[in-house]
């Protein structure tokens, strides 16, 4: 699961005790002015300061930089350690801000990461004079940075095991709520059919009967098919999404044929996950793109892949034409149970995008919508990087 630097208190929050330890342990062990536990924040062009021994004002009260006084920046960027001896003179580092502004000369920075290894910030020691680094010293540093990490992770399978917990309570009610009430109608139903026998209104008692119970089954599916996704981290291996992408296509061949929908694929990556929840998520993003068609013009529902060789994401986009969503709804779709039409008019239960989500974060990923009443929908899904 993947949490913002906000939400695992990284950034824009109050000191931690465990983080000013190990700041001071750096400071003492590595026998530096100043010691850093700082965050980049890319997005906004800035490098957040969670613990800091000996920084200068202003930095220490704002507990912030600019990027262009960022040294961290790098090491984040390059997933490795930064080993500057003299800022002045280092091509990676000379014209940086932060020699003037923070009197930086030496400094040694390692990568701290995130529960799915993604490097977010560091761990550095910092002084204002020229230094040669020792390989001691280096591994020593590091060495306190997997403390630093741990502390994140901690802290990261905390707020998952909440999450979990509530998630598992909202399904509860769910349970006693939409899964029931089928279940008393059809009770109902078969009971009017019994008292009445098989006449002519015991035979449609019998089909309105019939009708609920596949309603009541196909929501049973759903709600079991998202439950097993809650937390699960199964077998992760390589999946071609171009081979997944055609089996489903030839799954729905009928359907398509029957709804004139024209289904259409870009060259799709391979990505490491798991190939049962990157099936489902294929097949109900798929399958809404086909539901939701407008029945005035050709539908198409096209998937297509974007590649960005300096994001840590791959981007996969399901583009459809078909009658669209106003903006107030986009994050109303993902909830579980979430629907915006009666079933008559589209059938469903309301879980597969939620679903859909759930995958995605089990991926550490996200998935996100566009779209306008009309105008069709783009479903975008980001997976990160991830070695095959």
């Amino acid at each position: 699961m993947k949490f913002t630097l906000q939400q695992l208190g990284l950034v824009d929050a109050l000191p931690e005790p465990v983080y000013d330890n190990l700041t001071q342990l750096a400071s003492d062990v590595l026998r530096t002015p100043v010691s850093l536990v700082s965050f980049v924040d890319f997005e906004n062009d800035r490098e957040f300061i969670k613990s800091h021994r000996g920084l200068g004002e202003p930095w220490a009260t704002e507990q912030e930089t600019p990027l262009s006084h960022s040294f961290c920046q790098h090491v984040v960027r390059k997933n490795a350690p930064l080993v500057v001896g003299d800022a002045p003179n280092h091509p990676l580092v000379k014209d940086n801000l932060g020699i003037s502004a923070l009197g930086i000369i030496a400094y040694l920075g390692v990568p701290v990461y995130t529960l799915e290894r993604l490097p977010v910030g560091a761990l550095c020691v910092i002084q204002g004079s020229r230094r040669d680094w020792t390989d001691g010293e280096i591994a020593s540093l590091q060495q306190l940075s997997n403390c630093v990490t741990d502390a994140i992770r901690l802290n990261a399978s905390l707020i998952t095991s909440e999450q979990l917990r509530q998630e598992q309570r909202d399904f509860t009610y769910a349970i006693s709520h939409d899964l029931l009430s089928p279940a008393n109608n059809l009770f109902m139903l078969l009971s009017e059919l019994k008292e009445e026998g098989l006449s002519r209104d015991g035979r449609n008692f019998l089909d309105i009967g019939i009708e609920t119970t596949v309603r009541m089954k196909q929501q049973v599916e759903d709600v079991l098919e998202y439950t097993q996704t809650i937390g699960n981290d199964d077998a992760h291996k390589t999946v071609d999404l171009n081979m997944l992408f055609d089996e489903i296509a030839d799954d729905l061949k009928a359907e398509l044929k029957t709804t004139a929908v024209l289904l259409e694929r870009g060259d799709l990556p391979s990505v490491v996950g798991s190939e049962v929840q990157l099936r489902s998520l294929f097949r109900n993003l798929i399958g809404n793109g086909i539901k939701f068609r407008a029945l005035n013009r050709s539908s198409f529902v096209r998937v297509s892949s974007h590649h960005d060789p300096s994001s840590q994401f791959r981007r996969l986009e399901f583009e459809d034409n078909g009658i669209g969503m106003a903006a107030e709804n986009h994050e109303r779709i993902f909830r579980l149970f979430g629907r915006l039409h009666v079933r008559e008019e589209y059938p469903g239960t309301g879980v597969g995008l939620a679903l859909c989500r759930r995958v995605c974060l089990n991926h550490s990923g996200t998935l996100r919508v566009s779209s306008e009443v009309g105008a069709g929908a783009v479903f975008t899904v980001s997976l990160p990087r991830r070695p095959i």
